[in-house]
């Protein structure tokens, strides 16, 4: 999915059973194990470096922005497209209005497999490596008019590892200013632990606000080059069952816009549970359903699982299936 907006583009990428999480053939990408779990992107005006082959030689793999993944080590490996990895899942999609605007979702399922490939390594990949996962969830993206929500739910997992959603992982230009809840950060590396933080800003290049607080940890690291990066992620703890989160994206704000976004926030978020995740954006009367089951949120009855977009002010709506298995979807509208 990709949104092209106010000078501003963000790129989404996510898996199902009908498109493999990652490529990696050749030797080539052998760590870039959750780049199709939700990764996304923000590019911004003037910052031709961000994910440039200097970003991906000293990013944190295993903190990549939008993705919800646990901490356990994964194998450096070249794996063959035969043998590339496709989830379970088929309730991956989005759904457009006004060719601008998007509602996206994913019933998402770290990469597991328990399934031993002998073939060797012949100069082009092999098979998958052995990988024990138990972490899945629902996870949604909200592309309105003037910021993002990114919702998910659901979240579980019983192997013994922490389970992070991070919500940016950025190189910096050397002179950006980092706020939290109005207070500047370090300028030197640190990692810190907040708990019900409200608001974090890259001063001048995104705002990101927790609209119900949330436990963050953020971290600022000088890679091997020089370059640093900003890190921040939701810790959901250790075997999290149901866990949720909920965090929006003001993309080239400022502390003060951040700040005062914060205090009246924009997004009403209208549901965040394991079978709906629902967002509305007041000033522009946007409002994204992911429905992963049916049911109802405010005035939509979903009858079957569907992704949906409704523009409140004209009636304008778009729909879709996002498991491409049904020949229909039925919904109802009340009031």
């Amino acid at each position: 999915c990709v949104q092209h907006h106010n000078d501003v583009c963000f790129g989404l990428r996510m898996n199902s059973e009908r498109v493999f999480g990652y490529e990696c053939i050749n030797h080539l990408n052998m760590d870039g194990w959750y780049t199709g779990d939700g990764h996304l992107y923000v590019y911004l005006p003037g910052q031709d470096l961000q994910y440039s082959r200097e970003y991906w030689k000293y990013v944190d793999k295993y903190h990549i922005p939008g993705v919800t993944a646990d901490t356990q080590e994964r194998e450096i490996k070249s794996i063959v497209d035969c043998f590339a990895y496709f989830s379970d899942r088929s309730f991956t999609g989005g759904t457009a209005l006004d060719g601008l605007y998007l509602t996206a979702a994913m019933d998402f399922r770290s990469f597991h497999n328990d399934r031993f490939f002998p073939e060797e390594d012949i100069g082009y990949g092999a098979g998958m490596p052995l990988h024990d996962c138990s972490l899945e969830g629902h996870k949604a993206w909200f592309f309105f008019e003037n910021a993002v929500a990114a919702l998910g739910a659901g979240i579980r997992a019983d192997d013994g590892f922490e389970v992070h959603t991070t919500v940016e992982n950025r190189l910096l230009y050397g002179n950006e200013s980092i706020y939290i809840d109005g207070n500047i950060l370090e300028s030197a590396d640190f990692e810190r632990k907040f708990k019900k933080a409200r608001w974090l800003c890259i001063d001048g290049v995104c705002g990101y606000v927790f609209p119900t607080a949330a436990d963050i940890v953020v971290r600022r690291k000088t890679a091997e080059d020089g370059n640093v990066f900003l890190i921040c992620c939701i810790n959901h703890g250790i075997n999290p069952q149901n866990a949720d989160y909920a965090y929006i994206l003001l993309p080239m704000a400022d502390t003060e816009k951040t700040e005062r976004y914060a205090g009246s926030c924009d997004i009403r978020i209208e549901s965040v549970t394991e079978g709906c995740l629902v967002a509305e954006e007041l000033s522009s009367g946007l409002t994204g359903y992911a429905f992963f089951d049916a049911g109802e949120c405010g005035n939509v009855h979903a009858e079957t699982p569907l992704i949906m977009m409704m523009n409140n002010q004209n009636g304008q709506l778009s729909v879709c299936d996002p498991t491409q298995k049904r020949e229909s979807v039925s919904f109802r509208l009340s009031g």
